[in-house]
């Protein structure tokens, strides 16, 4: 650990290739690989993004390392770091934690920026692909993560809403389906009120979810999304139930 703080400057300048440090990816030590991950935050190589990825996916999804991945990862490069974590996982990704995490920085980095975060958006391709059955719960809560990141400083631009839209109508079919587990109506929840234009229709849906006969779990999940919508009517349509 002390050779690899000490080894900094020379990843900063370049000086020391990173990649004399990816046989570390296999340290015995999990203390080694979480300061290499924090390390590699220094370095300016171009394949940085995928060296990070590479890391995580040594430590399996572990919460300590994935912080440290997060916090090597350049904001400009979020968006390029969620489309790796896409690009490996197929049908179930294999970093579900990290893939929510770098989701929610990658919204952040979009939000931030006037012109909407094209660049940004397009990371987003794996998550518009509707797999055979549906959409999965997690594809439901990496999306509900970017926009919350991004939050509302900035619309939508007009390709994004268009590619979101069978994910934004699949969430509010999902989250008043019976028949449906509780854990995918409650990632559904997580897009609801997301959409601008579909506002006041999601409220309402959110609201109908928080009574008695609904389970607890989705419930909170409600109560939880309206806490984060600005709509006067919420008072009202909750008391309603």
């Amino acid at each position: 650990r002390n050779a690899l703080r000490l080894a900094e400057p020379f990843l900063r300048s370049g000086k020391l290739p990173v990649a004399k440090l990816l046989p570390l990816l296999k340290d015995s030590s999990g203390p080694v690989r979480l300061q290499l991950a924090c390390s590699l935050g220094e370095s300016t190589d171009k394949q940085l993004v995928e060296i990070l990825a590479d890391v995580a996916a040594a430590g399996g999804d572990d919460t300590f390392l994935n912080a440290a991945v997060l916090s090597s990862v350049r904001p400009q490069d979020a968006g390029k770091m969620l489309a790796r974590l896409l690009s490996q996982g197929g049908a179930q990704p294999r970093l579900p934690q990290l893939l929510k995490q770098t989701a929610t920085l990658a919204g952040t980095v979009a939000g931030s920026e006037e012109a909407g975060g094209a660049r940004d958006e397009q990371a987003l391709t794996g998550l518009f692909t509707s797999p055979q059955g549906g959409y999965a719960p997690w594809q439901l809560d990496a999306l509900a993560a970017w926009f919350e990141g991004r939050g509302q400083k900035h619309p939508l631009s007009p390709t994004l809403r268009q590619r979101a839209e069978p994910l934004f109508q699949t969430a509010r079919k999902l989250a008043e389906d019976r028949h449906s587990s509780v854990a995918l109506r409650i990632a559904a929840v997580g897009l609801l009120g997301r959409d601008p234009a579909m506002q006041q229709s999601d409220v309402a849906i959110l609201s109908s979810l928080v009574s008695t006969r609904i389970p607890p779990d989705l419930q909170l999940a409600a109560v939880e999304r309206l806490s984060r919508i600005d709509d006067g009517e919420i008072p009202r349509l909750l008391l309603q139930n």
